[in-house]
């Protein structure tokens, strides 16, 4: 079954490598073949079989975290922000939580509009050497929040890497603007 996968795949039949990599899965029951199978799944936009693919992947290996941080993602992705949020909970449940564990429950409540939840994550979850993205969504949040101190606290981090970082420059500009302070919001402009 797998060289039929591959040979529908070069010929351009989709269809058929999904249902060679199905009965793949149930004839070969191993962790790689459901990860290929949800990989394949999701490009195709069969999220539910996918996660069930993910879940299969596990299941066969449950100390393996990276099926679970995939299926937070793709949820994340499709925009199913519970069914992310419940698997990033199942995340910090059972494994050693680290700090991405944190971010990814954050970016579960940024997208259900929970910033307070987010804030509180990210904060658990940031460190000094954080992706700029993360950082970037912490101070949307607090920008929401009116917590205008951390936004600018978080967008003068950014510059301090990348002083042409025009995102941070936007969100002090605007932290200023939610303070009332008009002319350093111009200035920054």
């Amino acid at each position: 079954y797998g060289d039929l996968a591959t040979q529908y795949k070069r010929n351009g039949n989709l269809e058929g490598h999904l249902n060679a990599l199905r009965k793949m899965g149930i004839y070969w029951p191993r962790a790689e073949t459901y990860s290929l199978l949800a990989l394949r799944l999701q490009q195709r936009g069969k999220i539910d079989e996918a996660a069930k693919a993910l879940d299969s992947a596990h299941a066969i290996n449950p100390k393996v975290e990276e099926y679970v941080d995939r299926k937070c993602k793709m949820y994340r992705a499709a925009g199913r922000w519970k069914d992310a949020l419940a698997v990033a909970q199942y995340k910090l449940d059972h494994f050693p939580i680290s700090h991405h564990s944190y971010v990814a429950r954050g970016l579960c409540y940024e997208g259900l509009g929970e910033y307070k939840k987010a804030v509180e994550d990210f904060d658990r979850g940031l460190q000094d050497r954080s992706d700029w993205r993360e950082i970037v969504n912490r101070a949307k949040c607090n920008l929401i929040l009116k917590n205008y101190k951390r936004v600018l606290d978080d967008a003068n981090v950014l510059i301090s890497r990348n002083p042409g970082h025009i995102t941070a420059i936007q969100l002090k500009t605007r932290a200023y603007l939610g303070m009332g302070k008009l002319q350093e919001a111009l200035e920054k402009l």
